[in-house]
């Protein structure tokens, strides 16, 4: 099962990262630049910060929070209009929900 895997021995965790969630993540198929990637994007649309960029703990905690939308959406426990409509609940506009949440189903989850 893909949870066992785990990155090469020599992967050194950025400081301020926890170790286990990059695992968790890395198992999950989701790299460093991924995490960069989705950042950007994140900071962009305002689910994180805009006035600062994130740090490399706040960049991994962000993409296993997604990673775990991703997962509910693949379970059926809700859809992307859903996500996009919580985003919105809490202050993100229209334009920015759907933008994440098409950058998430169309690249992001795997």
């Amino acid at each position: 099962q893909a949870a066992t895997a785990t990155p090469q021995a020599s992967a050194a965790w950025p400081e301020g990262t926890d170790p286990q969630m990059g695992q968790m993540l890395a198992a999950a198929g989701i790299s460093d630049a991924a995490i960069r990637t989705l950042a950007a994007v994140g900071q962009e649309t305002g689910y994180l910060w805009r006035s600062r960029p994130p740090t490399d703990g706040e960049a991994q905690s962000f993409a296993y929070m997604v990673l775990l939308e991703c997962r509910d959406v693949a379970n059926g426990v809700k859809t992307w209009q859903d996500s996009a409509e919580e985003a919105m609940s809490t202050g993100a506009s229209a334009a920015d929900a759907s933008r994440m949440t098409d950058y998430l189903q169309n690249v992001y989850c795997p």
